[in-house]
């Protein structure tokens, strides 16, 4: 039954408070310390002011001044973070895509059907280890973006034998993706699978290890550290001396406005450093690469391990993703 108008847009109005207070997911934990301690130093100005018998007070023009430079930079830093981190989802949109145009390729040109029975085995058991090698793929991506070596994933879909040849390599991707090419290589020269066909999966093929390139492209080349030692030394003069402007209007109140101050500036700050590398599962907005692995794997199974008739293949070692699914 389809929701109501009003329902959605009271779930809409709860989302709204709900994030609107939310700590989980926003950077308000890692700036929290920050925020205290320039209200600290902001305290500790106030109470010096109270205690000599000098005004030092500052005009507040400048900080208005400075104030509209700062969030301005600020601003540009985050939709810096904020373009890496797209560009870094709409690679992995294209490496979901590629994967599962491999597999709809090798499943409608290698047919499973074959009056040659011995033929018609050698196909299914080609299909289903071109579903373990595809589905080894991304999570050698993933790992690779990660500096993991875990043989979890590829034991599970390959055994152990190949999953330590997987993580000896140099460049996993790398050496996933020419297993791949070799078992496109055998579909063409001993199975049948049409030459255009051929190079429609390897064109694929290749898409994905550009794609990885710029995932690694992304992850390797962080903003410059000199832009983010000026946008921070910026930030720190800008909060320090503040206090000096605000104490002769706000008084007592001038630590709790720094602080009001300071909260939005140091997690915009913070965001823009935390969508560097979208990549890290311990960031802010990190991309969920395990659950897009895991979708591939379901994927790329049910393509390539049902035969012509819609019928699950049986896949006698290893793991089957296709296990829980219906048949």
């Amino acid at each position: 039954m389809n929701s109501t108008p009003s329902h959605e847009a009271s779930e809409l109005n709860n989302r709204f408070w709900h994030e609107a207070i939310a700590i989980r997911g926003s950077a308000t934990r890692i700036v929290l310390l920050r925020v205290l301690l320039f209200g600290a130093w902001s305290l500790t100005i106030w109470i010096l002011n109270q205690t000599v018998d000098v005004n030092i007070g500052v005009e507040i023009t400048m900080f208005e001044i400075a104030g509209g430079v700062l969030g301005a930079v600020l601003v540009l830093r985050t939709n810096t973070g904020y373009e890496r981190w797209w560009e870094a989802r709409k690679l992995w949109g294209s490496i979901i895509n590629a994967t599962r145009n491999i597999a709809i390729t090798v499943a409608a040109n290698v047919p499973d059907a074959d009056p040659d029975a011995a033929l018609a085995s050698r196909r299914r058991e080609l299909r289903a280890d071109f579903a373990r090698w595809t589905a080894a793929l991304p999570h050698a991506m993933l790992q690779d973006l990660r500096d993991g070596r875990d043989p979890g994933p590829f034991e599970k879909l390959l055994g152990p034998g190949e999953a330590q040849a997987i993580l000896e390599a140099e460049h996993m991707p790398d050496y996933v993706a020419l297993r791949i090419g070799e078992l496109l290589r055998d579909a063409r020269d001993q199975l049948g699978l049409d030459h255009f066909a051929f190079l429609a999966a390897e064109n694929a093929r290749t898409e994905l290890i550009n794609h990885i390139g710029g995932c690694e492209r992304i992850r390797n080349t962080p903003l410059p550290r000199a832009y983010r030692i000026k946008i921070r030394r910026f930030i720190v003069g800008f909060l320090f001396l503040l206090p000096f402007g605000l104490m002769p209007r706000l008084e007592w109140l001038t630590p709790f406005f720094v602080m009001l101050v300071a909260y939005p500036l140091l997690e915009l700050d913070e965001i823009g450093v935390q969508l560097q590398n979208p990549f890290d599962p311990r960031n802010l907005g990190a991309l969920p690469l395990a659950g897009f692995c895991d979708m591939l794997e379901r994927n790329v199974f049910e393509l390539l391990c049902r035969d012509d008739a819609g019928s699950r293949l049986a896949l006698p070692r290893h793991h089957d993703p296709l296990a829980s699914l219906p048949t």
